[in-house]
């Protein structure tokens, strides 16, 4: 069955309004158009509420947002495909966060009579979900949840709206290979398939499943882990992280000429092996209180849809 498109990105920060590159000049890589006037120092120390409201925006961020505006309503008011063409809705969220106490309603009915409309469901699961640790955690900055918070995302026939889950983010190693043995252990009692951790050596690193007689490949990643000892350590198999814009200041944020962006190549080249006729690479990255996505962002975005 043909599908007319091969591929979607899906990135945490929604990325489709960069402009491209022209070929592989490194040297044209620079800052887009609408970068925020704001200095950086701002941003790094911390203050971003202060100087991002609505009244304080540059013109680069109202001119972002009104991209977006646009590109929403182009997709809205796209027309069906044709008789006989495959046809998929597509649904994602980004941070699903931690609930402190058993919480099995958290989901409102509104809520799930949009899911209902979906055919396919993805989010990343930014916490752990393990009895073997106490809700909530005694820190703030580490992540362990009840198990509604993803039961609570069931239908009334029992099956979880969501089919793919990226485990792979800043706090899959917050407390270490058994928090995430359980939490794998909960996703596949709800049936949901995850791309970010292995725990058997030679498992693939993405997963393929199909909907509507369309294919649909999933790679999760992430930029950096706050436990890097732990995953220095583990047992577990952790999908390879992209290096080079993780840390502050942003000055010493790479250029996407720098980045080694070979492990995506190969595991998009091995997906479409495998028949996946929708290649979606979900990355977690980007900085707290940051409004949108930063230009190097844009320009990685730009080489994985040029990788297929």
């Amino acid at each position: 069955m043909k599908v007319r498109f091969a591929l979607f990105v899906f990135v945490t920060l929604l990325l489709l309004t960069g402009r491209a590159h022209a070929g592989n000049d490194c040297a044209s890589v620079g800052v887009r158009p609408f970068a925020d006037a704001t200095p950086v120092y701002v941003h790094e120390a911390g203050v971003h509420r202060i100087f991002t409201k609505k009244w304080a925006a540059s013109a680069g961020m109202k001119r972002y947002f009104d991209q977006q505006k646009q590109l929403f309503n182009v997709l809205k008011n796209q027309q069906p495909p044709e008789d006989g063409k495959a046809q998929l809705k597509f649904g994602a969220v980004g941070d699903i966060m931690r609930l402190p106490s058993h919480q099995p309603e958290f989901v409102g009915e509104a809520l799930k009579e949009y899911l209902e409309t979906l055919d396919l469901l993805t989010g990343n699961l930014e916490t752990l979900i393990s009895s073997r640790y106490p809700l909530p955690p005694e820190s703030l900055f580490l992540m362990n949840s009840d198990p509604s918070v993803l039961t609570a995302f069931r239908n009334d026939q029992g099956w979880n709206y969501f089919s793919l889950i990226s485990t792979a983010n800043n706090h899959t190693y917050d407390f270490g290979d058994a928090a995430i043995s359980d939490t794998l252990k909960v996703l596949r009692k709800e049936g949901v398939f995850q791309s970010g951790v292995q725990e058997m050596a030679g498992q693939k690193p993405y997963v393929v499943v199909e909907k509507n007689g369309i294919k649909i490949g999933y790679y999760a990643i992430t930029t950096f882990v706050n436990d890097i000892k732990a995953l220095e350590n583990s047992d577990l198999h952790f999908n390879p992280m992209v290096k080079g814009i993780e840390a502050l200041p942003f000055s010493e944020w790479k250029s996407v000429c720098d980045i080694d962006l070979s492990d995506t190549d190969k595991v998009l080249k091995q997906m479409a092996h495998d028949g996946a006729d929708i290649r979606i690479i979900s990355i977690h990255w980007g900085m707290e209180q940051e409004m949108y996505p930063r230009a190097v962002q844009l320009d990685i975005a730009h080489e994985l849809v040029k990788q297929g």
